[in-house]
């Protein structure tokens, strides 16, 4: 029998090589390569981004019910293959546009398979007070990896050129996720934990339901425009820098700053959630990402870069916490795959919106302060529309959270 602790460590170290570390957190290294390679635009290169996340903004609502049928690992074993090897096809890149849309399409698709949302709902199944600690716990598993992704891609271009940083990064999710699924990763207990929680999955929204109700649109809304705050940032960070006068390596440094800011921000958001509310977390969270954003819109330099660096990744840190231990509080556990999947669908198209928007805002003007002011007004409507929320939170609430 595996132990719960075993699951949450398998469920970490698969994060760390999840799509949000490998490749959109270190896509801001490749930026400048790529353009010198095919004389491609910040806008054509960034667009990647977007592509993928919605293959994934499709895929999750999709995969949520297989979940529900089938259990996350089986689902997790095949698409991390299929993701690793997606990943090592940007090798062969020959300056085919059409080419690389196609592939980061893929890698969408498949990295939605791999991605978070399908790790933490098996974490339902094997935590009930400490759900929220294990929450943090797994999600601090991205964060290592995206403190860690942009330093060893940095490396691998610096050393090898970004076509064998690309196969190696592939190579380096296929031999370390499959085998964590397969020999530490289990969908749920088989002892008496898993009959008691059994008597209780029943209970809860259907996702027919749940999308009828203004509480999931508002919620799952908050979560988009913050995360396209957030991740206009983080892909246009290391050209932003470099634009400034920052060094290529010191840039590259202080993008890994997103993975720690990232990894702290869900260890003590874990911790907090089985304490204090979460829609008190997320306010605080969320308009501490508003002032990151400003902090670049007024030109920040020096200890200020750090600073904003920091604020701007606890928020995407906070929100990967807060999402499903909402779902849960609120919508139950009937359909919880179902639910979360299609919040997490939406979380993701924030990521369609954040990085074109700031590449068109550098191409269209040689700046991004037009694409920064326009991400500090939806920080400020994602605070607005979590605070609607908890008021309406007495209304759906399956499990009453007086904290919430």
């Amino acid at each position: 029998m595996r132990s719960a602790l075993v699951v949450l460590l398998a469920c970490a170290i698969g994060l760390v090589f999840s799509i949000s570390p490998t490749f959109f957190a270190t896509i801001s290294v490749f930026i400048k390569p790529l353009a010198a390679e095919f004389g491609w635009g910040r806008t054509q290169i960034s667009a990647a981004v977007s592509i993928s996340t919605v293959g994934l903004a499709v895929c999750s609502p999709l995969l949520g019910p297989v979940i529900d049928r089938y259990g996350p690992r089986r689902v997790i074993i095949v698409a991390t293959t299929l993701f690793a090897l997606s990943v090592v096809s940007l090798s062969a890149l020959n300056g085919n546009y059409v080419l690389y849309l196609v592939i980061a399409a893929a890698i969408g698709i498949t990295g939605a398979g791999s991605n978070a949302f399908v790790y933490l709902s098996v974490l339902p199944n094997w935590f009930d007070k400490r759900y929220g600690f294990s929450l943090g716990i797994a999600m601090a598993g991205v964060g290592v990896g995206q403190l860690a992704g942009p330093l060893y891609a940095n490396v691998f271009i610096t050393e090898y050129g970004w076509r064998t940083a690309y196969l190696l990064i592939g190579l380096l999710i296929l031999i370390v996720t499959v085998p964590n699924a397969l020999l530490l990763l289990r969908d749920r207990p088989v002892d008496a934990v898993q009959r008691r929680q059994r008597a209780s999955d029943g209970s809860g929204i259907a996702r027919s339901q749940a999308i009828r109700m203004p509480i999931f649109w508002l919620q799952s809304f908050s979560f988009f425009f913050v995360t396209v705050a957030a991740t206009g940032c983080i892909v246009h960070l290391v050209p932003m820098l470099t634009d400034r006068g920052v060094s290529q390596s010191s840039a590259a440094a202080m993008a890994a700053l997103i993975g720690l800011s990232l990894m702290i921000g869900r260890l003590v958001t874990g911790v907090l959630l089985d304490y204090v509310s979460a829609t008190l977390i997320g306010v605080v969270s969320f308009t501490g990402c508003a002032l990151g954003v400003a902090i670049f819109l007024m030109g920040a330099s020096g200890f200020a870069i750090p600073i904003g660096i920091v604020l701007i990744g606890t928020a995407l840190g906070v929100e990967g916490d807060l999402m499903p231990y909402m779902v849960r509080r609120t919508f139950g556990m009937r359909e919880y795959g179902a639910v979360y999947g299609l919040m997490f669908g939406i979380f993701n198209a924030g990521i369609v919106v954040g990085p074109p928007l700031m590449g068109a805002s550098f191409d269209a003007t040689k700046s991004y302060s037009n694409g920064l002011l326009a991400l500090l007004v939806m920080c400020a409507i994602s605070v607005v529309l979590l605070v609607l929320a908890s008021q309406r939170s007495h209304v759906a609430t399956i499990q009453p959270d007086p904290q919430s």
